[in-house]
């Protein structure tokens, strides 16, 4: 259901004002915002919180809840229902509902996926929490880790589910952005074990260890990139210990950790 918005519209400037940018501005009486050009309101301020328009669409708040307008359109796109939105890409985003679970909407207003999930995050914002906040992600961000119930899983940002996981805990493997580590418990919540997946959910290190982290091997220094060489990855299980590379390959055996 939509909203019909107020607009301020003198129709000889119609195409011509809404050429222009319109830029948000608060009321100073009413605290209220709205948009406007240089020639005046063409929003009237009515929102809570406004965001700047970016391809036509734009965040406004009323109350504590998120919607979209579009800026030639006297209705919403998306009437104001959501405690949170984030862009997903030029098509769609994804939104949490008063429940706090999150799902995906395009910007038609239509649900791509609904609002079951805990938790959604790019892998390489998840495994880069400082760079969260991009405005807009880069193109070749194709996979999201989420969360549902006790489930973790990987989806594509259109919402097919590449895999479920049987883990219950996911966290970054150090400044390495292609892979993470992961910790499986038993069902009393005891026997951490430690592996390594990769973005697509494939074990390139199997789920087995006691101990795992990054063992840079011989000293070396790459000075193009300023990081040591030859990194290699330390397992360790009961007090046998190993080493790894990145391919999953086993490259010094088990053996009576010294």
């Amino acid at each position: 259901m939509k909203k019909t918005l107020l607009y301020t519209i003198f129709l000889p400037f119609t195409f011509l004002t809404f050429a222009q940018n319109l830029t948000p501005f608060q009321d100073t009486e009413t605290k209220k915002w709205g948009y406007r050009t240089g020639k005046g309101a063409i929003i009237e301020p009515t929102f809570d919180a406004v965001g700047s328009f970016y391809k036509d669409y734009a965040w406004i708040k009323t109350g504590k809840d998120w919607g979209i307008i579009f800026r030639d359109q006297t209705q919403y796109i998306v009437e104001p229902q959501f405690r949170d939105l984030k862009r997903l890409d030029d098509h769609t985003f994804w939104v949490k509902d008063k429940q706090k679970m999150w799902g995906i909407m395009n910007y038609d207003g239509a649900w791509m996926l609904s609002c079951q999930y805990q938790s959604l995050a790019f892998w390489e914002t998840y495994l880069r929490p400082k760079n969260l906040m991009y405005k807009v992600p880069l193109p070749d961000w194709d996979t999201l880790l989420f969360q549902k119930n006790d489930t973790l899983g990987l989806m594509t940002r259109k919402g097919e589910v590449l895999k479920k996981l049987p883990y219950n805990h996911v966290v970054p493997f150090e400044d390495t952005p292609n892979f993470t580590v992961v910790c499986m418990l038993d069902a009393q919540g005891f026997g951490t074990k430690w592996g390594m997946i990769d973005k697509y959910g494939q074990e390139i290190i199997p789920c087995i260890y006691d101990d795992l982290g990054n063992h840079w091997g011989e000293p070396g220094f790459d000075n193009k990139s300023r990081r040591l060489n030859s990194p290699t990855i330390f397992v360790k299980l009961d007090d046998s210990c190993g080493y790894y590379n990145f391919k999953g390959e086993m490259i010094v055996p088990l053996e009576k950790c010294k």
